[in-house]
């Protein structure tokens, strides 16, 4: 199935003065946003928090001030993405599309329209306590708060006070990525092949972060930030069982028909435009061949048996992705039966997908993330004695922060080996130097790479430098803030959306459908390729 449409959720971490989320804060930045969530679900929210225990911050002003004007019950932004509050997180979920640059873009546009948002929310009075501000990350791990007991925001190199330390209610933040699928890549077919293959990109695509091993008793730095959390490999639900993979029958992107969509769970967050091409070329390409049972009955099944049979044990696949997080690119994984490295992995499923290329082929964006995975694999072929961080730090978050945090350890003299409570002087800005403890830096260090405002994000700097390649053009990325991909369902709902909010007659919209105010005026959008309004959308938008 060439037609593919996917698209990607991912949960935001949003943090402000002696709180970790609040229902106010993440509502206030929401609200920032055209067309997000309306007041019924504002309170609906609230109610929420109130009975799960989640800690409530009062602002001074009343988030309904936000929303007050609203007439529409919509969340669809009028890019037709939607943004909306998952508690205790803002979350952003991208338009349909079907080409993975526009998917790029998409993605891009939501940290953008984030940023500029959490802007707006720092200039209007009002919104945050005197001298507050507030702060967001696209990480996976849930900061509790980077703020001193004075609440004033922490400069780099500043003190991090207790506030700082990981909630254990919430302290993994979702980022999923949704494709359709054919029924034909059974349950079985994506357990066997597409969990290793996502083991195997986290040399690429993890977002790295840095553990205290308690079993080894020091520090060591993880490629991936969500595969600790991960521990079953197939399953239904989203929250609790944290499965890699989930597959769900109706809704949203295959409600009919012979598809269904499979969310991967496990996905780190990426800022690293490299990374996300190489993360949704190579996932969207191996479905292709998993659809292909020609292909499957000729090439893969002959194998899976005797290099694959510990993908049937959620054990197994627990063991190994925990172990890839911090192996050697050549270190035996502890894959029973058949012996693997990460090395090895990678290039396996990169060779496979050259074979189908050679013999099927794959459309240019699926092609420019594979030609990109197999310039990485040689160059850390023919430089074996580098570190894999300085090959990898213009494509690869966790190459980034790993480049970051051992800049920062040559610098201030501390090391994975030293122990939590050490403390280093770190300079402060217009000031002297101020003591921070080891596990401290490494968590500020973390956030940093991970942050979104403009103005302090380390990563953005480094974009801005040339040091982190880019795929997509701000220019793009500008028109996706705005607009929607023009090849699948979501510029066919924006077309009917926008002329019915001209015409002050928009009621709803959501990602299947459309009602208009007056009684009986009903869009169907099941039809995800469905790109153009048909003759009898036309007919019943006009007024």
């Amino acid at each position: 199935m060439r037609h593919r449409v996917f698209g990607i959720e991912h949960e935001y971490t949003l943090t402000g003065k002696e709180m970790y989320t609040s229902t106010s804060l993440a509502i206030h930045l929401l609200g920032f946003l055209p067309y997000a969530v309306p007041l019924d679900e504002v309170l609906r929210q609230e109610r929420w928090d109130s009975g799960n225990g989640l800690r409530r911050v009062n602002l001074p002003r009343d988030p309904r001030d936000l929303y007050s004007g609203r007439k529409e019950k919509t969340d669809m932004l009028v890019n037709q993405a939607r943004a909306y509050y998952d508690p205790p997180n803002p979350e952003y979920a991208t338009q349909e599309c079907d080409d993975i640059f526009d998917l790029i873009a998409c993605e891009k546009a939501g940290e953008k329209h984030l940023s500029v948002a959490l802007t707006a929310l720092h200039k209007t009075p009002g919104y945050l306590p005197t001298g507050g501000s507030a702060r967001l990350f696209k990480s996976n791990r849930a900061f509790k708060a980077l703020y001193g007991e004075s609440g004033e925001r922490n400069e780099p190199g500043a003190l991090v006070s207790e506030h700082a330390e990981y909630e254990n209610k919430f302290s993994s933040c979702g980022t999923h990525e949704n494709y359709l699928i054919m029924r034909a890549a059974t349950e079985q077919r994506l357990q066997q092949l597409f969990l290793p293959h996502l083991i195997a990109l986290s040399l690429f695509a993890g977002g790295g972060c840095v553990e205290f091993s308690q079993q080894k008793k020091h520090f060591e730095f993880s490629r991936s930030q969500r595969f600790p959390w991960m521990r079953i490999g197939v399953g239904t639900l989203t929250k609790g069982a944290r499965c890699f993979l989930v597959f769900r029958n109706a809704e949203t992107f295959a409600p009919f028909g012979p598809y269904r969509r499979m969310q991967v769970i496990s996905g780190d967050a990426n800022l690293c435009e490299s990374a996300l091409l190489i993360k949704y070329a190579t996932s969207a390409a191996l479905l292709e061949m998993l659809e292909d049972d020609s292909f499957f009955a000729g090439v893969l099944e002959p194998i899976l048996s005797k290099k694959f049979a510990w993908t049937a044990e959620n054990e197994h696949v627990r063991n190994v992705a925990h172990a890839v997080t911090t192996a050697g690119l050549d270190a035996p994984l502890p894959t029973p039966g058949y012996v693997w490295t990460l090395r090895d992995l990678a290039t396996f499923f990169a060779e496979l997908r050259q074979k189908y290329n050679e013999l099927v082929g794959f459309t240019e964006d699926r092609c420019a993330g594979l030609h990109l995975e197999q310039k990485l694999l040689k160059m850390l072929a023919e430089h074996p004695d580098t570190d894999e961080s300085e090959i990898l730090l213009p494509y690869s978050d966790h190459a980034f922060m790993k480049q970051s945090v051992d800049h920062d350890m040559s610098r201030f003299g501390y090391s994975y080996m030293s122990p939590p409570e050490k403390t280093i002087d770190v300079p402060k800005a217009g000031g002297g130097p101020v003591p921070m403890t080891v596990s401290h830096r490494f968590r500020y260090l973390e956030a940093v790479c991970h942050e979104l405002d403009p103005g302090v994000s380390r990563f953005e700097r480094a974009q801005q430098r040339g040091i982190i390649r880019r795929v997509v053009t701000p220019e793009k990325i500008d028109t996706m803030m705005a607009g929607a991909p023009t090849s699948t369902r979501a510029h066919r709902r924006k077309m009917i959306a926008d002329e019915l909010r001209r015409n002050n007659r928009l009621k709803t919209c959501h990602w299947t459908g459309i009602i208009a105010k007056n009684p009986g005026e009903e869009w169907d959008l099941t039809d995800p390729f469905v790109s153009e309004p048909t003759l009898e959308d036309l007919r019943k938008i006009q007024p």
